[in-house]
Parts: C-alpha cells; sequence; structure tokens
C-alpha cells in the first residue's frame, strides 16, 4: 500500500498500461469523470487537479521517508497524523477523532510490519497515552506533540483551517 484517498481529493485511475496499479475503497465512493466535467467546474477546479498532483507527489515521498527512515512508533504516528490532517481539511474530525476503517493488515501493509509488530506498537501508543481507539475510529492525544515525536511536519495553519474550493462545496 502506497498510499491512501480520502474523502474530497482526487484520484488519478491506472491506465490499462498499468495493470499492476489499483485503487481499492474500503468504504463507499463517489466519481467524478473530471475530463468531462472540468469545463462546467471552472479554472478553480482546474487549479484544484493541478495542486492534487504534486499533494500525491508529495505523500508519496512522505511515506518513502516514514518506511526508509522511522522506526515503527513513528511510523505509525506519523501515518496517523497525516490521516488526521488530511481529514481534518475535509471536516471529518470532531475533537481529534477520525474515522480508521483500516485493519491491523492494512496498517503493516502500509508500514512496512508485520501484522504482530503493528499490534505490539498499537498496544504501545495507547499505554503511552498517545492514542485510542474505538471500534473503527481513532483519537489522538495531543496532535502538536505527537507531531514532534513522529518527524511529522505540521501543514501550514491555513492548510487545515482552510475553505473548501467554491467547487467542492456542497449545493
Amino acid at each position: 500500500i502506497f498510499g491512501f484517498l480520502l474523502p474530497h481529493e482526487v484520484a488519478t485511475l491506472p491506465s490499462p498500461e498499468q495493470a499492476r496499479r489499483e485503487i481499492i475503497a474500503l468504504t463507499g465512493v463517489e466519481v467524478i469523470d473530471w475530463a468531462t466535467g472540468l469545463p462546467e467546474l471552472g479554472s478553480s477546479a482546474a487549479r484544484s487537479w493541478e495542486q492534487s498532483e504534486d499533494e500525491r507527489q508529495s505523500r508519496m515521498y512522505d511515506q518513502m521517508v516514514r518506511l526508509g527512515r522511522l522506526t515503527a512508533e513513528e511510523r505509525m504516528l506519523n501515518l496517523f497524523l497525516d490521516l488526521y490532517h488530511r481529514l481534518k481539511n475535509a471536516g471529518l474530525v470532531q475533537e481529534d477523532t477520525l474515522k480508521l476503517p483500516l485493519t491491523q493488515e492494512l496498517l503493516a501493509d502500509a508500514l512496512g510490519l508485520s501484522v504482530v509488530h503493528i499490534n505490539r506498537t498499537v498496544q504501545k501508543l495507547r499505554a503511552k497515552g498517545y492514542i485510542t481507539l474505538r471500534s473503527g475510529s481513532i483519537t489522538l492525544h495531543k496532535p502538536h506533540h505527537l507531531a514532534s515525536l513522529a518527524c511529522y511536519e505540521l501543514p501550514p495553519l491555513g492548510a487545515v483551517a482552510g475553505e473548501t474550493p467554491t467547487w467542492q462545496r456542497a449545493s
């Protein structure tokens, strides 16, 4: 697993030449064909498309660093913080709690660790009071503090509390 797409994020579907690359949905999804929808969505959608390409590339680099340089605890916290900030930007975090429909097997695949190591790491993070896991959701306690522990670069202040582009708002 190279990454996770979240609500309000743009995906590029693999072409037939990229047969080994797949996108698998863990929850319900809505797909919009940008090729046909772009003209009516306007220039803000085009800018968002270009920005999404940069963001995906940046997340891929972050994933490489996560796998290559961080300890198991740092990897897990770093991934949780990344998901937290991206979901917060989409308005899907309440009181530092977010839905996390990921099994330990999926986390293991994404973090390059065994399932046993994931389980032990989750137990350590719980015991230290960093996280609370409950039936498909996770609470990150003191995310700013966790960021310093997990080598996680906090997004700019405006990025988390930023407005949703007009083309993404519900009508």
